[in-house]
């Protein structure tokens, strides 16, 4: 399935804002919280209709940067999806083109300290 953010009305929403920070991290937090050993927990899709209220609920022109993500309200996988999706539609990935090169390397080195400062 694929998923649209509501419509965007600046270009710097397409970058990774405030509530787009909070998302992600309530997202992460969720799932460490209620779903870190679930099988499929990135492989299985939400219902589109769920995802995509999710979507609109998070980023309503009207919502708050730091609203608080109900994991009572939403399931594990609409959760994952949205998260997914959200990063799908980012302008430039979180780890961005100019440091794809340092990642490789840290990735490829023997030095435990060299790869993860």
């Amino acid at each position: 399935p694929i998923y649209t953010l509501p419509p965007l009305s600046k270009k710097e929403e397409l970058y990774l804002n405030e509530a787009g920070f909070n998302f992600v991290k309530k997202c992460i937090e969720a799932v460490e919280a209620r779903g870190i050993n679930a099988m499929g927990l990135y492989r299985m899709s939400g219902v589109n209709s769920k995802v995509q209220k999710l979507m609109n609920t998070v980023f309503a022109p009207k919502a708050a940067p730091d609203m608080e993500l109900d994991t009572e309200l939403w399931d594990m996988k609409t959760i994952t999806s949205g998260l997914k999706n959200y990063l799908r539609c980012l302008v430039e990935p979180l780890m961005t083109y100019k440091l794809h090169k340092d990642l490789i390397a840290a990735v490829k080195s023997d030095d435990q300290n060299y790869r993860v400062r």
